[in-house]
């Protein structure tokens, strides 16, 4: 019998693993707590100091709350743009009703999401699915200039068919019309390329958000999508709410067999709040495309209108540095003092949105 012993000096394979390890755990401590919530923060520095490794790994592929840096960065070109262009409109409200505590939190949405008050408007609630995408597709067909359309979901089928036919007519009549739409959400969709075909068929200009492409270049996060569902024409009308285009069933063939149907809400919007939505979806485009549509960037215009409501819209997500929603939702809930109704199929509160909520009940 043979026996043949292999003999070689891993000392220097442990001191390299030991000093790597030493490297990953000095680095999580200093970067991770930066611009986290102190539970995501230790969340994170539990797993690499548990499995270091793996822990590394997904913190590169999933870590950053937040879009590439050169995407927040036009996102702050666009709220300069905005603000320059509405310095000298009222912060607060038209209206001697309004609460004391009205003014200051409208000054914060315009300190973080550059969008100003508008008054004056006229706002329908549409609770009706079909209701809503017939609506959509009406005001597309007196589109006279343009008709802007992103969603999160944007489907052809049958419920969709007669917006999508809406918008085959305008670019028949050369009306301008632009979609965006979301990346991740529509590409695993039944629809998806019978859908992108019918966008190059009618001649709408079309692009996908956030893609994840990394053999083209284009990569983030895959969990960090654009959810917005907004409609605009000609910056006269505009919708927006919860409601996806495509079937109140997804198209899935567990809802469509159990009779399970999406229940959203929309609203039309009518006045000058309408610039302030055609500004949001022009902030995405030229973050998707890289062109700007100044022209229609019809903000130096926002002022009064034939209604009777005070909005403002309050732009939030990855691409801000700050989480604006979260803070306009903490300042209402600090700022009750009769009631707060909140309605939400996706309830699941961070650590400050809970204590805001458990305040307003314990203040009574």
């Amino acid at each position: 019998m043979r026996v043949v012993v292999l003999n070689f000096d891993i000392t220097w394979w442990l001191a390299a693993v030991f000093v790597f390890d030493l490297t990953i755990r000095g680095w999580a401590i200093v970067v991770i707590p930066r611009n986290r919530l102190p539970t995501s923060a230790m969340a994170w520095l539990l797993a690499i100091y548990f499995v270091p490794f793996v822990g590394l790994l997904l913190f590169l592929l999933i870590g950053n709350p937040r879009l590439p840096r050169v995407r927040r960065r036009k996102q702050r070109r666009i709220n300069e743009y905005i603000r320059g262009a509405t310095e000298n409109l009222e912060f607060g409200s038209l209206r001697p009703d309004a609460p004391t505590w009205f003014t200051s939190l409208v000054r914060m949405n315009r300190n973080l999401g550059a969008m100003p008050l508008a008054g004056d408007n006229t706002v329908t609630l549409i609770a009706e699915y079909q209701e809503s995408l017939d609506a959509m597709a009406e005001a597309v067909r007196g589109a006279r200039h343009y008709a802007h359309i992103e969603f999160y979901i944007l489907q052809s089928d049958a419920a969709t068919d007669n917006l999508f036919r809406a918008m085959e007519e305008a670019c028949a009549r050369g009306i301008t019309v632009r979609v965006l739409l979301d990346h991740w959400a529509n590409r695993g969709k039944p629809n998806y390329k019978a859908t992108l075909k019918r966008l190059d068929t009618m001649g709408a200009q079309w692009h996908l958000m956030l893609p994840v492409q990394p053999l083209k270049g284009k990569y983030q996060r895959p969990d960090l999508r654009n959810h917005r569902k907004l409609l605009v024409v000609d910056g006269d009308v505009a919708f927006m709410g919860s409601q996806n285009v495509t079937d109140s069933t997804y198209n899935l063939p567990k809802n469509i067999r159990r009779g399970l149907h999406w229940v959203d809400l929309m609203v039309r919007l009518q006045g000058p709040v309408v610039a302030s939505v055609n500004s949001v979806f022009l902030s995405d485009w030229y973050s998707e495309t890289d062109e700007e549509l100044s022209a229609e960037f019809d903000v130096e215009n926002i002022d009064t209108g034939p209604g009777d409501l005070d909005a403002q819209v309050v732009p939030s997500g990855p691409g801000f540095e700050s989480e604006n929603n979260l803070r306009l939702f903490l300042g209402l809930l600090y700022a009750a003092e009769r009631k707060v109704t909140i309605v939400s199929p996706y309830f699941v509160p961070d650590e400050s949105l809970l204590l805001a909520v458990t305040t307003a009940c314990q203040r009574g």
